[in-house]
């Protein structure tokens, strides 16, 4: 499987994205909200993680954070 089969997208963020980084299995990515923070993706993710933790929805507390999102 290439690296690209593994790849996940952003489809549409409600915050100010920071930046995005693809990886293989899956990506990472910054925002910055004043709010609650929607993320929505090509595929459904396996696990996410916020500041390092276990996250269970892509919705994202205020402020500035770093996720991480990993594909089956």
């Amino acid at each position: 499987t290439s690296p690209q089969a593994k790849a996940i997208r952003l489809t549409a963020i409600s915050c100010e994205l920071l930046d995005w980084h693809e990886q293989t299995g899956g990506a990472h990515f910054t925002y910055d909200s004043p709010g609650r923070c929607a993320a929505a993706f090509d595929k459904t993710p396996a696990r996410i993680w916020v500041d390092g933790s276990p996250w269970t929805a892509a919705v994202f507390p205020r402020g500035r954070h770093k996720v991480d999102v990993e594909v089956p």
